[in-house]
């Protein structure tokens, strides 16, 4: 698909899906990535602060920014997940690669206290987790399974972004869960990367 980057020339650009995208590190992925890549925004409930479809000024000339396509969606719901995936197929006609910014990052409270706290506790495992590989997995059933020459050729790719306490356990400060979803996540992303290499 060709398109206009900031400079007027046509290029073909990627497409790149942002989850957490209204987030502060999800937010700041944008942005870079806007200036050379079509991005797709995808947030929660409160909308990016970025140019886009939703808001003005659709282009952000100051930076350099192209404006993105924001898509509302919860990842934990799987009819969002399909919506998403069909609303960023239908915008660009691709998706190139993902950057999964979405995180729970609260302190749920200490493994002893886990009475208290099991929702939270399977809420966040089912948001750092599971939901970025399911991410993945709708996009590789809806677009990359069948198209291994694209996949190669527009080197298509995923980003799970994890964190330190997924790999080393400290005071206990109450982050145990957190610590422990991003962990699974750690570990799913390299067996989904073993799948996904061919």
């Amino acid at each position: 698909m060709a398109a206009r980057d900031p400079t007027g020339n046509t290029a073909v650009r990627s497409v790149v899906l942002v989850s957490g995208a209204a987030g502060r590190l999800g937010l700041a992925v944008c942005e870079d990535l806007a200036r050379d890549h079509d991005v797709l925004a995808l947030y929660r409930s409160s909308v990016p602060a970025i140019a886009s479809q939703l808001q003005w000024p659709i282009v952000d000339s100051e930076r350099g920014v192209r404006a993105v396509h924001c898509i509302q969606g919860d990842l934990t719901k799987r009819k969002d997940l399909r919506r998403v995936v069909e609303v960023g197929l239908a915008r660009f006609g691709q998706i190139d690669a993902v950057v999964n910014c979405v995180a729970d990052i609260r302190f749920h409270g200490r493994l002893l206290e886990l009475t208290d706290h099991v929702d939270n506790v399977v809420g966040q495992l089912r948001v750092n987790a599971i939901a970025p590989v399911l991410l993945v997995s709708e996009i590789f059933q809806s677009h990359w399974k069948h198209c291994p020459e694209d996949n190669s050729a527009r080197n298509r790719s995923v980003v799970n972004v994890s964190s330190i306490s997924g790999h080393l356990v400290g005071e206990p400060q109450g982050q145990g869960y957190y610590a422990a979803s991003k962990a699974a996540l750690d570990i799913l992303s390299m067996y989904q990367a073993l799948e996904l290499a061919p």
